[in-house]
């Protein structure tokens, strides 16, 4: 960091939207404060004392005839936002001169007369201007994007805490006219209080100071995460060349969209940590900037580099945390399946393998049947061990995926990959326990209306027997209902359990409705070749016993023909 002197000064709210523009820079995080920090804020600002609470450091440095904020966006952000929500109460009061005072520390003019809006954002964009910091209220544009999402929110809740302020302080008897002098007086002074917040105003001059004063709050406690300081590290090594035209910036905020739309809220500190892993020896989550700065700085990865890998490898992190939402070619059907499975049963350690399989099958150093088994197994091993058994995680399991992980991602051709693959499947076979699956099996997979918290798992593991023991007549979930044999309305306890439920077409389920066991029997008896009725159509009468005895067979041919590794 340069040596060059700057000067820290107490400065007014006020006087910083008066007399500065501002701008948050590509790499500070989206607009993120909840409904408990907007809360707070307004909590520390009207209970207060007097007025000229502070509300801590503002770090900045000079952006062309703008100041880019490296600490302090949240903040003001989030006081321009109650700024244009009193001006837009003063404007419905018809107190235009007061609405009008307030939106001068909203949108300012220059010298040349022009308008220019105090604070600028690139990702709220538009969206901040045209529905909250302009005067003139027109079609509101719906949000796009993490920041425009949170802006709404805190909009939403500033106004709904305002009113409920303002309600808890009118009086029951009060005149029209009396409350509005007093909503208009109330309003006046929430004003007066945030134009008068003092916080301690650091100016750089420099970009790279500004990164490296980041990275210094960070070191001192101040609360980045690792996609904030990653973010910052990325832009430090590439500056924007052309003020209108930032690909990198672009390229960044798909990242952070690819990560919340197709990845159906991914979590970005979760991705770069599995990212890392994918391809590097095992780290903690905390240690992960470090390792990544290290290579940069050491020159084994460059800042463009860093770049494209995450945002090529958010696209396959994606498909991992919804592959629902991803478009899948037909013969992937068995890949988007295990995947899917994997968010039923929970389980997120998998991921940097699963990462480093997809990039080795996307790079053509793994086949589409490795691939398939691969899967297979890691499906099979989670079933078991996490789904059903409810077998803790150790870190030992997170480690041995980063192991093979980096192995699948430094073999060079389908036969290295093959050898991997085998060493995998050996190890997930050797931490899988020789005894307690049926019991597990036996208690935990229960369904009724009374116990549907393993709704989504036994459907799962309907669904599975189905399609690995009659594999010529797969039922999808969506065309399909669970017959419950003894029906669940009889209260019985033993209703709910797994030897009692056959997953069926909806069709076929209407027939059996309520009908008796013999009269249900006869009509399954005719559907044995599509469905799976093993251990049901052996007994004459349906008892508790029989139920066990049915549950004991389906958990054999769960290990022996369907969950194999």
């Amino acid at each position: 960091m340069s040596n060059a002197p700057f000067q820290p000064q107490l400065r007014s709210i006020r006087d910083i939207l008066k007399t500065t523009l501002l701008d948050v820079p590509r790499y500070q995080r989206p607009y993120s404060w909840t409904p408990e920090n907007v809360q707070e804020f307004l909590d520390d600002l009207i209970d207060a004392k007097s007025e000229g609470y502070f509300i801590g450091p503002m770090v900045v440095y000079k952006a062309g005839f703008r100041y880019a904020i490296v600490d302090g966006q949240q903040r003001l952000t989030t006081i321009t936002l109650l700024l244009s929500v009193l001006r837009d109460y003063l404007n419905d009061l018809g107190e235009t001169d007061r609405a009008d005072g307030i939106h001068n520390f909203i949108e300012t003019k220059d010298e040349e007369n022009r308008k220019h809006y105090v604070l600028q954002s690139g990702a709220a964009g538009g969206h901040l201007y045209d529905n909250y910091l302009s005067a003139v209220r027109g079609e509101r544009k719906v949000a796009t994007n993490e920041d425009q999402r949170n802006i709404d929110a805190a909009v939403k809740d500033l106004r709904s805490q305002l009113e409920s302020k303002l309600e808890d302080r009118r009086v029951g008897d009060a005149t029209e006219d009396q409350i509005r002098d007093h909503t208009i007086a109330y309003l006046s002074d929430v004003r007066a209080r945030v134009l008068s917040l003092n916080v301690i105003w650091i100016p750089l001059e420099s970009e790279q100071q500004a990164y490296a004063i980041f990275e210094t709050l960070n070191s001192r406690g101040k609360d980045l995460d690792t996609v904030d300081l990653v973010k910052n590290l990325v832009f430090s090594g590439l500056p924007a060349e052309n003020a209108d035209h930032d690909p990198h910036a672009e390229d960044w905020r798909e990242l952070r969209r690819v990560l919340e739309e197709d990845g159906k809220r991914a979590v970005p500190n979760m991705f770069i940590h599995h990212w890392w892993l994918s391809w590097a020896p095992f780290v903690a989550e905390r240690r992960v900037f470090g390792k990544i700065s290290d290579h940069v700085k050491a020159e084994k990865l460059s800042h463009s580099d860093l770049l494209t890998a995450l945002l090529n490898n958010a696209r396959l992190y994606a498909k991992i945390t919804n592959p629902a939402g991803a478009k899948w070619d037909r013969e992937f059907n068995p890949v988007k399946e295990a995947l899917e499975a994997l968010l039923v049963f929970g389980v997120r350690q998998p991921r940097p393998l699963l990462l480093a399989a997809l990039r080795a099958h996307s790079e053509d150093r793994l086949s589409l049947k490795q691939l398939t088994k691969l899967l297979a197994a890691v499906e099979s091993f989670h079933y078991i061990t996490t789904a059903v058994m409810r077998l803790s995680s150790s870190g030992g399991v997170s480690k041995m995926y980063a192991t093979f992980a980096h192995r699948l991602t430094e073999a060079d051709n389908k036969d290295d990959a093959g050898q991997v693959l085998t060493d995998i499947r050996s190890a997930l076979k050797d931490r899988i326990p020789e005894d307690g699956f049926e019991p597990a099996f036996l208690e935990r997979l229960r369904y009724s209306k009374a116990e549907a918290d393993q709704k989504d798992l036994v459907f799962y593991t309907l669904g599975r027997l189905q399609r690995g023991l009659r594999p010529k007549h797969p039922l999808e979930r969506g065309s399909c209902n669970v017959e419950h044999i003894h029906p669940q309305s009889s209260g019985t306890e033993w209703a709910s359990q797994i030897g009692n439920l056959v997953w069926l077409p909806k069709s076929l389920n209407d027939e059996l409705g309520d009908k008796s066991f013999k009269a249900k029997k006869a009509i399954l008896e005719k559907h044995v070749d599509q469905l799976v009725l093993d251990g049901a159509m052996e007994s004459e009468e349906w008892s508790e016993d029989a139920v066990i005895q049915r549950g004991r067979i389906l958990a054999q041919l769960a290990v022996e023909k369907v969950w194999l590794l």
